[in-house]
């Protein structure tokens, strides 16, 4: 992977120091998303119409997030001709760590949700009278217990005047 230009990582450092002084505090700042969406949006169609529309915005609404992160960069990522855009240098490194980044994100998101559709994990408390607990909570869970192995199940029998001091814990 190709570094930055120097003007890129010139104005990184700046945005990334400017909040250091006396009786300050950091104030480093991110790429914004909405920026990076635009620039990755545009940097795949080499077109402003296209990229608007992918992101369901406006030509001028996707320019000025452009422009407003060439400003940020401190340096320029298209090159604009009629025939649409080309991408610099420091456009295409941009783009193979925007491109990493969605996929870092997809993984995990992945992987979240197929964590949270397939196992259901923690401890499920009850506390109840003796005889309903037997006879119509434990067969109606069985089931889901069989099912989630990890799940755990921890039941109390109680008289009703002390099961609200025992849920509540």
């Amino acid at each position: 992977m190709q570094a930055l230009p120097r003007c890129c990582i010139n104005s990184l450092l700046s945005h990334q120091f400017s909040g250091y002084g006396v009786g300050m505090q950091s104030t480093s700042q991110t790429l914004s998303s909405l920026h990076l969406d635009a620039f990755v949006a545009l940097a795949q169609t080499q077109n402003f119409t296209r990229a608007a529309r992918k992101l369901h915005i406006t030509q001028s609404a996707l320019s000025q997030r452009i422009l407003n992160l060439e400003e940020e960069l401190g340096c320029a990522l298209f090159l604009r001709s009629r025939a649409g855009v080309t991408l610099t240098e420091t456009a295409r490194d941009l783009l193979r760590y925007c491109q990493t980044k969605m996929a870092l994100e997809e993984e995990f998101l992945s992987k979240l949700k197929s964590k949270s559709s397939q196992e259901l994990v923690g401890i499920v408390r009850i506390a109840g009278f003796s005889s309903v607990m037997r006879s119509v909570i434990l067969p109606a869970l069985s089931g889901l217990f069989a099912k989630f192995p990890n799940l755990q199940l921890q039941m109390r029998t109680a008289e009703l005047y002390e099961l609200p001091r025992i849920l509540k814990v």
